[in-house]
């Protein structure tokens, strides 16, 4: 690798449908990203259930588990100081679990959802050397409502 070659890639695939006969849906996602010296790579399986409360209106709830694989390379860096010792100068990679939870509720109007992941850091605290990897617990809530702009849009 080319010394203080600077990279950003992301690189996402996913699949999913609902079982039929059930209220479950299954699928999967792949991630790779790539920022400067930071690779993650990260798979993971998803599991989801649906409950119709009323004929328009429907809750979700879905789950995640998965591992990801992080990387820092600082042979590709240049230092100010050549010998910093906060920089590594090679390569160095940790792996951990991650488990991620949420809900979604909509309805021919409105919806709502909220989501959580890095639930996994609330029990485990892992030693990860020099790599800096930031696992808080990250939360997002979103919310929305559908406006009929025209008949004519579809």
């Amino acid at each position: 690798m080319d010394r203080g070659r600077r990279s950003t890639d992301t690189f996402a695939v996913a699949a999913d449908t609902y079982l039929e006969g059930s209220r479950l849906g299954i699928g999967f996602y792949a991630l790779h990203d790539e920022l400067g010296p930071q690779r993650a790579t990260s798979l993971f399986a998803n599991l989801s259930y649906r409950i119709q409360l009323t004929e328009s209106q429907y809750l979700n709830f879905g789950i995640a588990g998965g591992m990801v694989n992080s990387m820092f390379d600082g042979s590709i860096l240049n230092p100010l100081m050549p010998m910093d010792p906060n920089v590594p100068l090679n390569q160095e990679r940790v792996m951990y679990p991650e488990f991620k939870a949420g809900m979604f509720y909509y309805s021919d109007f409105f919806f709502f959802g909220a989501a959580a992941e890095n639930m996994l850091s609330l029990f485990r605290e892992e030693d990860q050397g020099d790599i800096i990897v930031d696992r808080r617990v990250a939360a997002n809530i979103h919310t929305g409502f559908f406006v009929n702009l025209s008949d004519q849009v579809a």
